[in-house]
């Protein structure tokens, strides 16, 4: 090859593959995409605007297979030579601001081979990954829209997170519906999810996913909105890591606002976990090197020695000339939450009956336990203040 007074000369033996190239938009007719050796490593390139690409695509591969026919070809790079000369890919900086909810490294994956098989959805033939997803999480009236690709030179901007200077490629917009069991259990029993993603995937070394989620239907919802980022960086050379953070970003001032947060992050940390395990499957296919996950330790989650309503029970009991008004307080929030909870152990929900379900489930009752104790003990302290 030559252009501009410069050559560039390379054997058949070294080219190790000759494609259509491959973009955001799909393939391209008349870009061929080369893949060869160098050294210990290997590298790429690329010929564009060709005519007839189709053409000179199978010529060049014919000539490619006679080119290889009786040389001698030396053993393929391996991971630990490649891992050597590819730099490391820098944590993403932006998740330092946000609530880590999943870390996790699944080992044998590419950055390109997750982006493909899950965000991407580029073939009209197949269901989208993530639609497919929250059909399987009983969400309904799901709508998952197409991506919509920037423009040459341009770039989408997510609002929370544009002063930091990410910039994306692609946007798109989807929404569902889901019964609601828990948050503050009051409000009505479906709620309505709205969801902006923004992506962009730099090269093989980093694939980002910024989404800013609103709700409709949730208590205090329109006092917040919740900004979920997916980062998956390439880790040495076959390996990939992903961090999931989340940020509780209010519109308004709320009384709320440490309950709203905590209850938020406990209970979307469960649905990433769900998420990731989807995302580990769908990266597993015939003819592929297993995928290993490297688990990270669960924080255990302890259950109080004392029971809270026998604490609550002492408390008010300090309280006297309120005891009447904070029984009945306390009853009427304990009857709502194990009302709730028997409800629900009784009648059940299709699709739930497995054991990753069944620790959330949980765990959620344990955060919920606890929310539902802070709850109590803002009454009980407001109704002492109140006496004094």
């Amino acid at each position: 090859l030559a252009w501009d007074n410069r050559n560039f000369i390379l054997s058949w033996k070294d080219i190790i593959n000759i494609e259509k190239e491959k973009g955001l938009l799909g393939t391209s007719d008349n870009s061929l995409a080369f893949t060869y050796r160098s050294g210990n490593a290997t590298a790429s390139f690329s010929l564009s605007r060709l005519q007839s690409g189709d053409k000179i695509l199978n010529h060049l591969q014919t000539l490619h297979s006679r080119g290889r026919e009786g040389a001698i070809i030396p053993n393929e790079p391996k991971s630990a030579d490649l891992e050597g000369s590819l730099p490391s890919v820098p944590p993403d900086a932006l998740l330092k601001n946000m609530e880590i909810v999943v870390s996790k490294t699944i080992r044998n994956v590419s950055i390109k081979s997750l982006y493909e098989k899950v965000w991407a959805d580029n073939s009209p033939d197949k269901e989208s990954f993530y639609g497919s997803w929250l059909k399987d999480e009983d969400c309904f009236e799901i709508s998952t829209g197409d991506w919509e690709y920037a423009d040459s030179g341009a770039f989408f901007t997510n609002p929370w997170c544009k002063e930091y200077g990410e910039s994306y490629t692609q946007r798109r917009l989807v929404t569902f519906k889901f019964k609601r069991t828990t948050h503050l259990y009051i409000g009505p029993p479906i709620a309505f999810v709205k969801q902006e993603h923004y992506i962009r995937v730099e090269g093989n070394d980093k694939c980002v996913l910024a989404i800013e989620a609103t709700f409709e239907g949730i208590p205090y919802s329109d006092t917040f909105g919740v900004e979920m980022r997916w980062v998956a960086r390439r880790v040495g050379a076959n390996d990939v890591q992903v961090d999931v953070g989340l940020f509780v970003l209010f519109k308004k001032s709320t009384m709320l606002k440490s309950q709203i947060k905590s209850g938020t992050i406990s209970e979307t940390k469960n649905v990433h976990l769900r998420l990731f395990n989807a995302v580990k499957k769908a990266c597993t296919a015939a003819g592929e090197a297993p995928v290993e996950e490297v688990e990270e330790e669960e924080e255990e989650v302890g259950i109080p020695e004392k029971g809270f309503l026998l604490t609550l029970k002492e408390k008010i009991s300090g309280v006297p000339s309120f005891g009447s008004t904070a029984v009945y307080t306390t009853g009427l929030m304990a009857a709502l939450f194990f009302g709730r909870y028997f409800l629900k152990g009784s009648m059940g929900a299709a699709g739930q009956a497995d054991i990753q379900r069944l620790e959330t489930q949980i765990s959620d009752l344990q955060q919920e336990i606890r929310t539902l104790q802070k709850s109590v003990e803002q009454v009980v302290d407001l109704l002492k203040n109140q006496r004094n």
